[in-house]
């Protein structure tokens, strides 16, 4: 339906309205602030991290990737990947290998599904949640690279322990406890709390006499 009026039955005006749908919900302007970037610590570049992933690390990330995943475009499920057939293995790591040296990465395009809501009208696309189905040799590729990322993180400790939602074992829902707890203990001792939230991160502000502590949250 367009516009709310108009009953489209056709096909070609079906995914013609689909488009027109996705274009204006995807397509939109950035808001991220470049000047943040001068803000940030300059570390020494890591070569290591541009090497081709070797057989090994190829055939681990595959079996961390969850089965009963819809496929992509290409129609290749994960589960075809996990049997571990030393074949595709090999297929893998030298499609890798063949996107390192290129610099051409070959998983770009995404099939975009929608799913009705179970609430609203069908024939409305604001009542359809909208899934991207990538390509699960995309997705192997991206989870060899966050493994690497994680590690040379966790071993130079770029990242903040207090940056719970990226590390392995914690939780945000940690911080949001820990926050609960002092609001409730400054409420018990009648002292003043503010929650601090700024583009450099957010944080709870406990007031006691003649002095401030800032306990950061997430910064």
């Amino acid at each position: 339906m367009k516009g709310g009026k108009t009953l489209i039955t056709d096909c070609a005006g079906i995914l013609s309205r689909w488009t027109e749908h996705f274009h204006s919900v995807l397509s939109h302007a950035t808001t991220f602030d470049p000047s943040v970037l001068s803000e940030l610590p300059t570390w020494d570049t890591n070569y290591e991290l541009m090497l081709p992933p070797d057989r090994n690390k190829v055939q681990r990330t595959t079996s961390q990737m969850p089965s009963g995943k819809a496929p992509g475009s290409d129609g290749l499920p994960p589960e075809l990947f996990k049997s571990g057939c030393p074949d595709i293995i090999d297929k893998l790591v030298a499609l890798y290998q063949s996107i390192c040296s290129s610099g051409s990465v070959e998983f770009k395009d995404a099939l975009i599904a929608h799913i009705f809501k179970r609430k609203g009208d069908r024939s409305v696309c604001g009542d359809h949640h909208r899934i991207s189905l990538l390509s699960i040799p995309g997705k192997i590729l991206a989870r060899v690279i966050l493994n690497r990322l994680t590690q040379h993180i966790s071993e130079n400790n770029i990242l903040p322990k207090s940056q719970c939602s990226f590390w392995s074992g914690r939780s945000i829902m940690d911080m949001i406890f820990t926050a609960r707890q002092l609001q409730e203990k400054c409420h018990e001792q009648l002292q003043a709390v503010h929650l601090v939230n700024s583009r450099r991160g957010c944080g709870v502000c406990m007031t006691y006499p003649g002095k401030r502590r800032l306990l950061c949250i997430r910064p």
